[in-house]
């Protein structure tokens, strides 16, 4: 069978209002909960509150969002009323949730919350803790439960069920009928199942179905044999007649109340067996369970037993009408769950997302009101806050709770009336006693919080729950979240790059406090070791594979580009890039997924004590997170590229350091670009790429630095003045990315930025002459039909009336209208006009705004030619941007790597008015030179293919300012770093200008005078050497001074390689010499620097080309149409849930794999101690010999036998 049916890219979200001082705040909490939860998927979403006392009603509503519409603002115009400060109560509960369908429509039935049952009467028995009494009271009950993740089986009695069995057995079991066939619907009705504490009605039921039918064998197979609902109801009448009767002539303790409850029922063993048609064995055995359901069945034991025989990913929240003004169940397996509490808020928050938790970071209770009206605020030390909240000082502001979703952990949150003494939590009778942790106080401390934590599979067991909470307030490791709902995210994006790029640098220049750094040495001392050996090893020590490098979509493109790096730095690191599907696919599945076209599975490395470097830029995609978990099972050696510090792939790797006694933030890179809500990324893309680089340059140098004996360490041939000139390079990308991005502020703006908006809002014209020739032509309709005459036949009537003084058809030649040959000339006219109306409006538009007016009347295709990482990210970045277009101004896209397949691939598609953007190389750097000249061959070869004369519209962005003659426009990228050395040797000469191509630099290249001496186009050169202290300090001063001096260095210089003239060796090179050995550096330069400030510039020019067409929506329809670019229809900024790898057992993989690491581990402690053991006792033995005296030392000779133990 095939293990994962459904997968629901979902997500939990919601709050539980303790002081009645924040209802105002409610509204706006629960607004950034939602659209940080939509980043999971956000096809429908719902909300459900508990009103009343006693036994509350619930209040849901849900909402299925349009393709167009805003699923948070739907949402919450339908709960306003609800969510209104004077409607709401203390304490209440908001459970949440949003959903991305994958394994059914997105429509209201199958929208959390899910409820089995509609809310119904029943008669519920409450237990007074004071007084010890039970008291009987008919009210309403209903439970509501959201779900992350999916259920594939049931394990009943030891069978296990399929979902479909589930369902049926369900419907028979609930007398209810199912109201949608989604997975998470058996979820709610296993929630009613099980929930049963304080119902005889319930109780009853449970008895039946784990007491009476434990022998029963498959029940689906016999689903009409069950209990119909009148027979449930006649045995439960009998129970609550003898429970009545109890209650009153006994006063008695719980325990003794269940036994007296047992002895009674079975002494009316026969009418129960009688009225449930039962044999008095299995009679016997419903008595017992029904009734130890009745005392100990209460929600937590029901999410414990859900967690326990459910097979599938569980991100859980549990509530009901009973439990809903005293406490909540959260469950976590297989999908992450996080609880946040705030005690000066007097709320705590609770997801799917952690980042969703962060929204009541700052955000604090309204004081009660003073005399004067005004908001009164108290301030208080730190030992008064102490004690008012019951937290550590630090902690009043905000602090969390991450649930483990490896080994599985349900939670209970209990409020109320603090206590002297914890209170116990409800466990079975089996188990050890609990005490809950009280996590805060609330109601100037007269009320408590309480929490207590079950880890299903072991683990953890004795960590504190308190010592697992992270601070939010305070900390700096900690991002606030951006503002939300902003008109322009993507815009503000692109705008912030500069920014991000720059704290990254300056965050690499700060040793002392770069948690960077910290986790960039333990890379580099894992990689140096590694290294070493190889370099050390006789036999040529071989690894399957050195460095591990993984991710999905965009993180995988960066991750691609930075392990060809690093690959032409260190030829000799055996470096897999793999993506993280494949290897959860193959490693993370009990049947594995075929990677049928790739040279990979599951024997295909031996990943045992590998380096792992996984990148995701939201730390919480499905892939990426659940393979840093597998990976433990294969090595300790597991570093993430993240957003920042406090993301869910970060704290499974600071798990595995925590267990493993590794110091803390050694193996995590942060880009500090936090929670970014826009689906299209640009500032992610860029600051992972930029943090790649830092990575690659202070590997470069600590290589050098810690091994300055080695000079070809890894197979590296590069020389440290290399690393200091790409430093340069690399601060010399920051000053044009923020030309490219920098919008003026009262500064010019730059020429480049200016050519590449007016080309975006050039092309966006062309994207917009569809819906602009609709309208003009249906003004030509409406004036034309209700004028009664087309401009022609106006014309034409005005020269007759003109010539002949009368008004009409006929009066030309003096004959009936009908027969007057001009009307009917005029008539075809005017049908070929309307015809061919949206042609000529077309063709009309084009004159008018100065853009060609040949192109094909269709919808535009745009083809984007770059590196592999640039192409398509720019491609998912402008496809995304374009999601949500009305089609008839939208564009399709695609791209392609102009120095490989974009002809091949593309070239079939030219059509007149297409639109091709391509990145070229600088070419003026002699190893690029041959890569410029390949592109522009690509562009036009793509240019040349006409029709009627006309092609499609090319451009061309890069450094160097030439522009190709085919093409439509050039946008030349500022240029701020120094020359190369074949710059320097050609433009010396004269012989080059600033805009020479590719072609004629080659050829410049290859002329003979470049096997000359390279010193004699140099004349004067004295390259200073780099100061001694540079290779001698400690590691972190010294990069730090290293990467401050490498910029006035290199900028001293006259061109980049100058440093080669005073080398011992090298400044006897001839100039094709010195070129060569700046090939390396210069494809570094392509890989890490250029081909960066080429997406940059992109991204603007796309930026401007989507933001125009979704902005001329508004404006030309008066505020009727519009959309989102921000965003797609779905909403899947993060990929949360198992896609498309099933993660149905990839939980059970992760455990199965650090099972056998354990055991593999346990086995190498063992012979390593009976080796040690031995070798004592060989010593012991020959010390013996040795001290015995005898006449033969011959016999003090050990035999072999002895050497072997």
């Amino acid at each position: 069978f095939k293990l994962g049916s459904s997968h629901q890219m979902c997500g939990n979200f919601g709050l539980l209002l303790l002081e009645l001082a924040a209802a105002g705040k409610v509204r706006s909490l629960l607004e950034t909960m939602l659209r940080i939860t939509m980043m999971r998927g956000a096809q429908s979403a719902g909300l459900v509150t508990y009103k009343g006392q006693g036994l509350p009603l619930g209040i849901r509503k849900r909402v299925v969002n349009g393709k167009r519409t805003d699923l948070c603002t739907l949402l919450l115009k339908q709960y306003a009323a609800q969510l209104n400060a004077s409607a709401i109560a203390a304490p209440q509960l908001f459970q949440g949730h949003t959903r991305f369908a994958t394994s059914s429509i997105a429509a209201l039935p199958g929208c959390h919350p899910h409820q089995w049952t509609p809310a119904r009467m029943r008669t519920v028995w409450r237990h007074d803790r004071l007084s010890g009494q039970y008291s009987a009271c008919m009210g309403n009950v209903e439970a509501y439960i959201t779900h992350n993740g999916d259920l594939d089986f049931f394990e009943l009695h030891e069978v296990v069920y399929t979902l479909e069995e589930v369902q049926q057995l369900l419907i028979h079991l609930l007398h209810s009928p199912m109201p949608a066939s989604v997975d998470s619907m058996c979820v709610a009705g296993l929630l009613e199942l099980l929930r049963t504490a304080g119902m005889w009605h319930a109780s009853v039921r449970y008895g039946y179905v784990y007491g009476a039918l434990a022998c029963a064998g498959n029940l689906a197979v016999a689903t009409e044999l069950l209990w119909p609902a009148e027979t449930l109801e006649r045995v439960t009448a009998e129970f609550e007649k003898a429970w009545s009767a109890l209650v009153v002539e006994a006063d008695l303790r719980e325990a003794t109340l269940r036994a007296e409850m047992e002895r009674r029922m079975h002494k009316q063993l026969p009418a129960i067996a009688s009225s449930g048609e039962l044999s008095e064995s299995e009679a016997a055995a419903l008595i017992q369970s029904a009734v130890g359901a009745f005392f100990e069945q209460d929600l937590l034991a029901a999410g414990r037993k859900l967690l326990k025989f459910a097979m599938g990913s569980f991100g859980l929240v549990l509530s009901t009408s009973l439990d809903a003004q005293r406490e909540l169940v959260i469950g976590s397996r297989g999908q992450t769950m996080s609880i946040a509490f705030y005690p000066m808020l007097g709320a705590f928050l609770f997801g799917s997302e952690s980042a969703a938790c962060k929204a009541g970071v700052g955000v604090t209770s309204e004081e009660p009101s003073g005399t004067s009206g005004k908001k009164v605020r108290v301030s208080l030390d730190m030992s008064t806050i102490a004690a008012k909240y019951g937290v550590e000082p630090g902690f009043e502001e905000g602090f969390r709770f991450d649930m483990d979703d490896v080994n599985g952990e349900m939670v209970l949150l209990r409020w109320g009336v603090a206590e002297q003494t914890p209170p116990l939590a409800p466990v079975p009778s089996e188990e050890d006693p609990k005490p809950m942790t009280m996590v805060m106080r609330y109601a100037n401390g007269e009320n408590a919080l309480y929490a207590a934590n079950f880890l299903e599979g072991g683990g953890r067991t004795n960590v504190a729950f308190m010592a697992r909470t992270l601070r939010l307030g305070s900390n700096p490791f900690v991002l606030p979240l951006p503002s939300m709902g902003l008109d322009d995210p993507v815009g503000r994006d692109i705008s912030e790059i500069p920014t991000i790029l720059r704290k990254i640098v300056d965050d690499w220049n700060e040793p002392a406090q770069s948690l960077n750094r910290l986790s960039a040495y333990t890379l580099l001392r894992t990689l140096k070791h590694m290294m070493i050996e190889k370099d050390d090893s006789l036999q040529g020590l071989t690894r399957d594979c050195d460095l591990l490098i993984t991710g999905c979509e965009v993180s995988l493109w960066c991750a691609e580009q930075f392990a060809s790096d690093l690959h032409n730095a260190f030829p000799r690191l055996k470096i897999v890039c793999i993506s993280a599907n494949k290897l959860l696919g193959q490693l993370g599945q009990a049947f594995p997924t075929p990677q049928i076209g790739f040279s990979f599975n599951e024997n295909s490395y031996d990943l045992h004590n590998t380096v792992a470097l996984l990148v995701t830029h939201s730390g919480g995609t499905f892939a990426t997170l659940n393979v840093s978990n597998l990976l433990k099972g294969f090595t300790s050696k597991i570093f993430t590229v993240t957003a920042e510090w406090d993301t869910q792939v970060g704290r499974a790797v600071r798990d595995k350091l925590n267990s493993s006694g590794m110091e803390f933030g050694s193996y995590i890179f942060t880009n500090f670009c936090g929670v970014r809500p826009a689906e299209p990324c640009s500032l992610t893309v860029a600051a992972t790429h930029q943090l790649l680089t830092q990575i690659l340059i202070y590997l470069m140098y600590g290589m050098k630095y810690y091994e300055p004996e080695r000079k070809k360490i890894g197979g590296s041939k590069y020389h440290v003045r290399e690393v200091e000139e790409l430093e340069a390079l690399n601060m010399t990308t920051l000053v044009n990315v923020e030309r490219i991005c920098s919008k003026g502020g009262g500064e010019p703006v730059h020429p480049a930025r200016t050519a590449l908006v007016a080309q975006g809002r050039r092309w966006a014209d062309h994207i917009l002459e569809g819906p602009r020739s609709w309208l003009l032509c249906t003004w030509y309709i409406l004036i034309t039909v209700g004028v009664g005459y087309t401009p022609l036949s106006a014309i034409t009537l005005a020269i007759i009336y003109a010539a002949t003084g009368t008004w009409g058809w006929g009066a030309a030649f003096s004959c009936d209208p009908h027969a007057d040959p001009i009307k009917y000339i005029v008539g075809i006219i005017d049908a070929a006009i309307y015809a061919f109306l949206p042609w000529w409006t077309t063709i009309v538009i084009r004159l008018l705004q100065g853009r060609p007016w040949h192109h094909r009347v269709a919808s535009r295709s745009l083809l984007i030619g770059d590196v592999p990482w640039v192409a398509q990210s720019l491609e998912a970045f402008t496809s995304k941007l374009f999601a949500l277009s009305y089609s008839i101004a939208t564009v399709s896209v695609s791209s392609g790597n102009p120095l490989d397949h974009l002809v091949h691939r593309h070239t079939h598609r030219v059509v007149r008015g297409a639109l091709l953007a391509v990145g070229r190389p600088d070419g003026r750097a002699n190893a690029l030179t041959s890569s410029e000249n390949t592109v522009c061959l690509s562009v036009n070869q793509a240019s040349s293919i006409q029709n009627m004369g006309v092609t499609l519209e090319s451009i061309t962005l890069g450094h160097n300012p030439f522009k190709l003659g085919l093409s439509a426009n050039a946008i030349f990228l500022p240029d701020t770093r120094k020359q190369w050395f074949s710059e320097f040797v050609l433009s010396g000469k004269g012989s080059m200008t600033r805009g020479a191509s590719a072609a004629w630099t080659m050829g410049a290249l290859s002329h003979k005078e470049m096997k000359n001496k390279a010193t004699s186009f140099d004349q004067g050169v004295t390259g200073e050497a780099l100061p001694a202290e540079l290779l001698r300090d400690n590691p972190q001063a010294s990069l730090a001074t290293f990467k401050a001096i490498a910029y006035e260095h290199v900028f001293e210089q006259r061109h980049l390689g100058q440093w080669m003239a005073t080398h011992e060796e090298m400044h006897n090179f001839s100039a094709a010499q010195w070129m060569e050995r700046q090939g390396s550096l210069q494809e570094l330069y392509e890989g890490r620097m250029a081909s960066l400030e080429r997406f940059v510039g992109f991204l603007v020019l796309f930026h401007a080309m989507g933001k125009k067409v979704q902005d001329w929506w508004p404006a030309a329809s008066l505020g009727l149409l519009g959309y989102d670019m921000s965003r797609t229809h779905s909403i899947m900024r993060i990929a949360t849930t198992a896609s498309p790898v099933s993660g149905s057992d990839v939980r059970h993989k992760i455990l199965e794999i650090a099972s056998e690491a354990k055991r593999e581990h346990a086995e190498k402690l063992v012979l390593s101690m009976m080796k040690q053991y031995c070798w004592k006792q060989y010593r012991w033995k020959v010390r013996s010999n040795r001290s015995t005296p005898s006449l033969d030392r011959s016999n003090h000779n050990t035999s072999p036998e002895d050497m072997r133990c």
